[in-house]
């Protein structure tokens, strides 16, 4: 395994693929846009590339996220067949844990991590991590560097990616490229209007419902500077959401004009919770850290077991300590 600081050369990902001849994609647990849209985007350069190439998914993509060009692109890992990858590639997964039940299938084979979160601690063989606003960003330089041009797909496999993972390019984390990028997928063609409004601008009844009853579970701390929300299995469970539908709740709790860093405590299973920290500058990934998490400055994550009083006890007077 390399140390972070061998994992800058991205000379590494075309020695990488040049290797081998065919490719299994895998990204994280509960994939967001970035997660899928690299993996997608991946997928297709590495076909034009005359390779063999699937998206492995450990389960089917959220609603919101399914477009007709990517049915081609993925398969669930309950269905795939394996046998016929000779080498992996991991993108958008900051820890190798993040893969659930794919672990040992990536390891089983040689493998490439391509990633933007700087907690990746280099769990491949091969890893290229940059600090850059989404993975996909990444993978559309490969397609630049290749000379490849990129297809509908992979155009809106790009701009759900960086979009997603950068609040519609709002987040501080938005760099002048990001914003290039996407104006050059509006001029080949993109209708980032149709694009934009089925990921940012629609949702279901019962994910609507979910927003409320998050909000109404937030309350303040350290002088309205910390907001603390969670929601139950059992509240997803009756309102008939998702845990897609949570992708972005803990921004209702952070965009509150006191608060600095906000905490969204989401039930995974009894006395065992997902943690989702966002901040308006501090730095959380640190916090999340603390509890063998990860992420980025203003955007981290970790699980923690226990009873939700205790962990929420232990959550503020880490705030409290954050916010000095």
């Amino acid at each position: 395994m390399t140390t972070p600081s061998e994992c800058s050369n991205a000379a590494v990902i075309p020695h990488f693929i040049s290797r081998y001849g065919s490719f299994a994609v895998f990204t994280h647990l509960h994939p967001d846009g970035d997660a899928l849209g690299s993996s997608y985007a991946l997928t297709v350069l590495l076909r034009a590339l005359g390779k063999r190439a699937e998206t492995v998914l450990l389960e089917p993509p959220p609603a919101k996220y399914v477009f007709p060009e990517f049915d081609e692109l993925y398969t669930v890992l309950s269905d795939a067949a394996l046998g016929q990858y000779e080498a992996a590639i991991a993108v958008d997964c900051a820890a190798v844990r993040r893969l659930g039940a794919a672990q040992a299938v990536f390891a089983e084979r040689p493998d490439l991590s391509i990633d933007h979160h700087v907690s990746n601690d280099c769990f491949a063989q091969v890893n290229y991590v940059e600090d850059a606003p989404a993975t996909s960003q990444i993978i559309f330089k490969l397609f630049s560097d290749y000379e490849i041009p990129l297809d509908t797909a992979a155009q809106i496999a790009i701009y759900m990616g960086i979009t997603t993972d950068t609040g519609n390019l709002t987040y501080s984390s938005t760099t002048p490229e990001a914003f290039r990028i996407c104006y050059e997928l509006s001029e080949m063609g993109l209708n980032t209007s149709a694009v934009a409004e089925q990921i940012h601008n629609t949702r279901s009844w019962a994910a609507t419902e979910l927003i409320a009853e998050f909000i109404r579970s937030i309350r303040l701390h350290c002088d309205g500077r910390f907001a603390l929300g969670f929601l139950s299995l059992d509240e997803l469970k009756r309102l008939g959401a998702t845990t897609a539908d949570t992708e972005s709740l803990v921004n209702y709790a952070r965009d509150v004009e006191t608060v600095q860093v906000a905490c969204f405590l989401r039930e995974i299973r009894p006395e065992c919770y997902k943690v989702s920290l966002r901040s308006k500058g501090i730095d959380v990934a640190a916090l999340a850290a603390r509890y063998g998490g990860g992420g980025h400055r203003r955007a981290a994550g970790c699980v923690m077991q226990g009873r939700l009083d205790s962990i929420s006890k232990e959550l503020v007077e880490a705030a409290e300590e954050l916010l000095v």
